[in-house]
């Protein structure tokens, strides 16, 4: 290995799956010289990717758009597959999005190439004989819940738990006047913030519900306001063919911690960001609509009573959720509930509750990842170049 370059393949296929690895590389180029190809978008293009494919050609969500996109996810399997092949990387990274990346850790092993899974597959909710391609096929976990290491230590898995980047990187950029100042909030109560999801199909499902818990909201309260976080990969017109013109609403794009921490309450589309409202201590509801069979299909192999990430973490309803069955008036009546001064209280005892267990060892996360990265590569190949 001294005399050759080391040489990284990596895929995600989804965007928090590219956040989360872009900021693992630009930690691990800290400590080492490398290249890079693999599955990225533009993230990971700033952290010097080679892109063999953009993973927005193969993202899904439910069970159901898998054959939706069938074509592209072969087509990119086999360029991967290929490369694999005829470049012989040093190591191959594979970030979530196990449904096809288990594929690809079972191409690396066959030939002879060491495999480390960031962000692993949630086995432990759903999908536990996957385990068996786990203990074949990848030679070393990295997870950001404690709880996974307990999971893939009991099955004989190598695993290191390196704490939550959320811990790190959720908190605020403005100052509440400053905040409301930018984007033309006026300083009221109660602000309400949305989330209706981070893909195009989220939005679709989400918004008619939201837009009649809006409606129903504006009814109950004098003078609330609601701010619509928009994500980046989502277009402003998507959210306004479903919202008529309001006075007292907001579509923020990007600042979507802002938006979080100086809402009085959430509603959120099921995700990363229920997780992000928890340890920004943001009373919050949370809702999910899938494809009616991948909704089936989800009832019958998931094993976990939560979707949302606070919920499953502190083994109790903290959020309410609505999963697949959306009810806005009944969504309006949580939100109004949320609202309560106690309610905010045991969020901030909560939010508590979920730092001290997702904290890891050190100070950052994706640090820690990377040190774990780059000495399985001192044990596996001897001294890098």
């Amino acid at each position: 290995m001294a005399t050759r370059k080391v040489e990284i393949t990596l895929i995600c296929g989804e965007y928090s799956g590219e956040v989360h690895a872009a900021h693992l590389i630009s930690r691990l180029s800290a400590l080492l010289n490398f290249s890079l190809q693999g599955v990225g978008g533009p993230l990971l293009k700033k952290e010097r990717m080679e892109l063999i494919h953009d993973y927005r050609e193969i993202s899904v969500t439910g069970l159901t758009e898998v054959f939706k996109k069938l074509v592209s996810l072969g087509r990119v399997y086999s360029a991967i597959k290929d490369h694999i092949k005829r470049t012989k990387p040093s190591l191959v990274v594979l970030v979530d999005f196990p449904g096809f990346n288990l594929r690809i850790a079972k191409i690396a092993k066959k030939e002879g190439i060491p495999v480390v899974y960031y962000i692993p597959p949630q086995l432990w909710a759903w999908g536990k004989w996957r385990i068996k391609n786990i203990k074949r096929y990848v030679d070393l976990v990295i997870c950001f819940f404690p709880f996974e290491k307990v999971f893939y230590d009991f099955h004989g898995v190598r695993c290191t738990f390196v704490g939550h980047p959320y811990v790190l990187t959720v908190k605020p950029v403005y100052e509440r006047r400053d905040f409301l100042k930018e984007f033309s909030i006026p300083d009221t109560y109660p602000i309400i913030s949305i989330f209706p999801g981070s893909r195009e199909n989220e939005v679709k499902r989400h918004m008619p519900y939201l837009r009649d818990s809006i409606e129903i909201i504006e009814r109950m309260f004098e003078n609330p306001f609601f701010v619509i976080a928009k994500a980046s990969q989502i277009n402003v017109e998507d959210i306004e063919g479903y919202i008529s013109f309001r006075r007292n609403l907001r579509i923020v794009p990007n600042f979507s911690h802002d938006v979080l921490y100086h809402s009085d309450c959430a509603i959120l589309s099921s995700g990363s960001v229920t997780l992000e409202a928890a340890l920004l201590g943001v009373p919050s509801v949370v809702l999910y609509r899938l494809s009616t069979i991948s909704y089936i299909l989800g009832r019958l192999l998931v094993d976990v009573p939560y979707v949302s990430l606070p919920n499953i973490v502190l083994r109790k309803e903290v959020f309410p959720e609505f999963i697949q069955h959306v009810d806005p008036e009944k969504i309006a009546l949580q939100v109004n509930d949320m609202l309560k001064k106690e309610k905010k209280e045991e969020m901030l005892s909560l939010r508590k509750d979920l730092t001290d267990l997702l904290r890891g060892p050190g100070r950052d996360p994706y640090e820690n990842a990377a040190r774990e990265i780059f000495d399985f590569l001192v044990e596996r190949y001897g001294p890098l170049p």
